[in-house]
């Protein structure tokens, strides 16, 4: 039988995983398939992999802390994060890694900075900032964090030793700062935010344009996308599932494959009926538990909105 990797997420038929992970597999000659599944509880992606037999799977917003107490060992990068992206199901443990500060850091060393001795700002409070200023300190730098919600950021300083910031005082520090890394939401800018000349690079994690990296952009500043971030996490974890490392190269052309909104393959299923055959390939699974039909088009309908309008 096929064997079947997810990511697993909430929105996620957007997600760009499939095409990296499903390039390698068919060019690897692999039986294996790659897809997308939609929760609405992080409990049930714990259930999902166990009930469809999943091998690994990723994990990103919202369930990347969430996910820990479920899972039966960590790692000690995604312990010292406190943030899951990536488990692999061993003879039936789940065990928890974090690749996130893999794709951050390589991102920026790709672009041709050495982080060490940098003065580093991250935007943001959420798992993949967590990874991110991990990620920054072990690779030598300074670390400033930021967020709208104060607390959320002290907590992540607290637990990995970096410095707060607050959003409405970054003028203060804005002219050391060497680079920005990003995690909001593309909608999002910060107002009065100033682009200090002195920064050489904004790392968004978002894959398209933002408006924080419209600014950036405008102001001059080097840009460097979610597409890089998401493909050196991507080879982090595929060497957890395999033990191998996949081309560079192949994942770069294949992450610009894009779904076609008039041929997707969606299929919903309840976990306490199972009935999926792996070998029929599908762009998104929607887990269906304790939802009634009009949750299911309403939860498919916003996710092709976010994937191809919003």
């Amino acid at each position: 039988m096929t064997k079947l990797f997810a990511v697993f997420g909430n929105p996620i038929l957007h997600s760009k995983s499939p095409q990296l992970f499903n390039a390698v597999f068919s060019r690897s000659h692999v039986d294996a398939s790659y897809t997308r599944i939609r929760v609405e509880k992080c409990e049930d992606v714990v259930r999902t992999i166990k009930s469809l037999n999943i091998i690994g799977a990723n994990i990103t917003t919202p369930f990347k802390e969430c996910i820990i107490p479920m899972l039966d060992l960590l790692s000690h990068e995604a312990e010292q994060i406190g943030a899951v992206n990536t488990i692999l199901k061993d003879n039936g443990v789940l065990k928890g890694f974090n690749t996130d500060y893999l794709g951050a850091v390589k991102s920026i060393e790709e672009a041709g900075i050495d982080i060490f001795g940098k003065r580093c700002l991250v935007i943001g409070a959420g798992g993949a900032s967590r990874a991110v200023v991990f990620g920054l300190m072990n690779s030598g730098a300074e670390v400033f964090i930021a967020n709208r919600t104060s607390s959320k950021a002290q907590s992540i300083a607290n637990q990995l030793g970096c410095n707060i910031a607050k959003l409405d005082d970054l003028d203060e520090i804005i002219d050391s700062i060497d680079i920005v890394v990003s995690t909001l939401l593309p909608d999002v800018s910060l107002d009065n935010f100033r682009w200090s000349s002195n920064i050489e690079l904004l790392l968004d994690a978002n894959y398209q344009k933002s408006k924080l990296s419209d600014d950036a952009q405008n102001a001059g500043i080097k840009v460097v996308r979610g597409d890089r971030w998401l493909i050196h996490q991507a080879i982090g974890s595929f060497i957890i599932y395999t033990g191998f490392e996949p081309s560079l190269e192949l994942l770069s052309s294949s992450i610009n494959n894009k779904l076609d909104e008039n041929q997707l393959k969606i299929k919903s299923v309840d976990l306490n009926e199972i009935n999926l055959n792996s070998n029929e390939p599908f762009d998104m699974l929607v887990v269906t538990d304790s939802l009634n039909s009009d949750d299911v088009k309403r939860i498919v309908d916003e996710e092709i909105y976010k994937a191809f309008k919003g």
